[in-house]
């Protein structure tokens, strides 16, 4: 009979029931939590933005999506714990599946043929770079409020980089 190597741990892993952050004095984050409000935030992008799309330009989208990931890491750091969390989970991933359907649409709609396939690529995998840095932060042993901080910085920096593109682009 085999065993699973992560013995008895392996259904908590499973369920996802494997504590985020544990206090004595705050309930315990898991990252089933957390799945949940990326899950459901995913689910609400990818619904409304063809909805938006309709109403305004991809490029708004885009712009909205760092905004309300800006917005979210404030209001995250803010509110801070379990809340604070889900919060950022959620408006992140709402933002990231509609932004990332808009610059699909984008690049259908505005770039050439002939570049289209590599125009993917090249952000796709930039995209998934992203995310493996932003995973990494979890790892990074800062507190919960810094680590929210940290998200709202970076949504910050790049819709002033949309905004007021640099002058070299």
């Amino acid at each position: 009979r085999r065993r699973h190597p992560l013995g008895a741990r392996g259904h908590r892993v499973a369920r996802a029931d494997v504590p985020v952050r544990e206090r004595r004095d705050r309930p315990v984050v898991t990252g089933g939590d957390l799945l949940v409000g990326a899950g459901l935030g995913t689910l609400i992008g990818a619904r409304s933005a063809p909805a938006l799309r309709r109403r305004v330009p991809e490029e708004r989208i885009i712009q909205s999506g760092l905004l309300i990931t800006a917005t979210a890491g404030l209001i995250g750091a803010w509110i801070s714990g379990v809340w604070g969390s889900f919060v950022v989970a959620l408006a992140v991933s709402v933002s990231a599946s509609a932004a990332k359907l808009a610059f699909d649409a984008l690049v259908q709609r505005d770039a050439p043929d002939i570049s289209q396939g590599r125009t993917f690529a090249r952000f796709e995998a930039r995209f998934q770079l992203m995310w493996v840095g932003g995973a990494l932060l979890a790892v990074v042993p800062f507190g919960l409020t810094v680590g929210l901080t940290i998200v709202a910085i970076v949504g910050g920096l790049a819709i002033s980089r949309v905004i007021a593109p640099p002058a070299n682009c």
